[in-house]
């Protein structure tokens, strides 16, 4: 056999082989119209019915929408985490901890019924905590959901609590105020920087720490609050400070006042009792000068031969020469007790009697029928003299005033007759 005749038998073989694998198949429908090229709805047809093998489908998840719309949720947040647990459309269990942003958007989830709860707050940029809600949250992805739209989570409320045959009308009475407004969204409270606890900021950190798009957020966010914190303890405990401090100057200033005024009421009690004591005085003096001047009221003898009378009533003194119908000199009568300083001056106790005139003050000394007659001005010593008492003069003066032509002026100017206007003013103060 020749070279040529061994390569016609070999091309005959393999032209043979290769027209049984083509004849093997279902070859019309595998040609198409247009020139006998394989097109890819032919091949999905035949996998469809078994004639080309299929390739393993994907998993397809969808996704839930976490009732969530927090606007101060910024670039800065730390995301928040949700623990999703449930049962798969296969009837297996499903567990996994996910995280959202401030809208609710994250998760994904094959088809099934879910139950979600907020795992921990969160933080924005500005180092603003949040703590987590503790409602949960329900959704269902039927088989048959279409993955392009997403599903929206609804917080649950318990079947107990809808009940309008509830046993604590104080609970569904809260219950029917807030059901309206929480069924919408969930609510994440601000926590007072101040009153965050390390084992709080610690917690959220941690827990937005597991995200895996964190890139650092959740350090920068807790670092943020720990200066805020810092910075607002530091405040509270100067304010605090200040506050004792001005409640301490506060409280001394009240028992500075209650003392002052303490003081003025003992200032002003004091006065009183002073103003009391000078009254109840004063009504003493004024007594004792009118029985004094009561006690001096009559005729009174100089104790020498001068033959001089005088005459007190009535506040008025008179001057008689004996045996005269009118009188030397007049003038008005006044009767004080000596003053404290007077007595230290005249060294001595008693009354003085204003006479008028020029002699002036006459003092009358304690011992019986011991006068002194002293200047007016300095109570300077101008003579002394006795004085007794005596009866009317024969001659009685006139009952009429008017018809006594004698004045203060003819008043006798001597040391005698000062004298005895003194002397006539101590017998006065014997006879108290």
């Amino acid at each position: 056999m020749n070279r040529k005749s061994l390569l016609a038998i070999i091309g005959g073989l393999v032209a043979a082989v290769a027209l049984g694998a083509v004849l093997s198949m279902n070859l019309p429908a595998l040609l198409s119209s247009g020139g006998g090229q394989l097109s890819s709805t032919n091949v999905a047809n035949a996998q469809q019915s078994g004639d080309l093998p299929t390739e393993r489908s994907a998993p397809v998840f969808y996704q839930i929408i976490m009732p969530i719309s927090q606007t101060d949720f910024d670039e800065g947040a730390t995301y928040i985490p949700i623990q999703v647990e449930g049962t798969l459309s296969s009837g297996e269990p499903y567990s996994q901890m996910q995280y959202v942003d401030g809208i609710g958007a994250g998760i994904k989830v094959p088809t099934g019924e879910f139950r979600m709860h907020v795992v921990s707050g969160y933080i924005n940029g500005e180092g603003v905590v949040h703590a987590a809600p503790e409602n949960e949250v329900r959704a269902k992805v039927p088989v048959d959901q279409d993955a392009s739209a997403p599903v929206q989570a609804l917080i649950h409320i318990p079947e107990e609590l809808r009940n309008d045959n509830y046993v604590s009308s104080e609970i569904r009475e809260r219950v029917e105020s807030l059901t309206p407004r929480i069924i919408e969204m969930l609510e994440f409270p601000v926590i007072d920087t101040i009153d965050v606890t390390d084992e709080m900021l610690d917690g959220i950190i941690s827990n937005a720490k597991g995200a895996p798009f964190d890139e650092g957020r959740a350090e920068a966010a807790g670092k943020k609050v720990a200066e805020l914190r810092e910075e607002l303890v530091k405040a509270k405990e100067k304010a605090d400070r200040e506050a004792r401090e001005a409640a301490e100057r506060q409280r001394v200033e009240e028992q500075m006042e209650a003392a002052r005024a303490e003081g003025r009421a003992v200032i002003e009690n004091e006065r009183k009792r002073r103003e009391e004591e000078e009254k109840k005085q004063k009504d003493a003096d004024e007594e004792a000068a009118k029985r004094a001047a009561e006690a001096i009221t009559g005729w009174w003898a100089a104790g020498d031969s001068s033959g001089v009378l005088y005459y007190f009533h009535d506040g008025t003194f008179e001057l008689y020469q004996e045996g005269a119908s009118s009188p030397l000199s007049r003038g008005p009568l006044q009767v004080t007790r000596l003053t404290a300083d007077q007595a230290m001056r005249v060294g001595g106790t008693g009354y003085l009697v204003s006479v008028g005139g020029p002699q002036g003050y006459v003092w009358l000394d304690a011992a019986p029928g011991v006068l002194e007659c002293r200047n007016v001005a300095d109570l300077s010593s101008v003579g002394t003299g006795d004085l007794s008492p005596t009866v009317a003069p024969t001659v009685a003066p006139s009952a009429n005033p008017s018809s006594q032509t004698a004045s203060a002026q003819n008043a006798p100017t001597n040391a005698d007759a000062a004298a005895a206007g003194t002397a006539g003013a101590g017998d006065a103060a014997t006879g108290l």
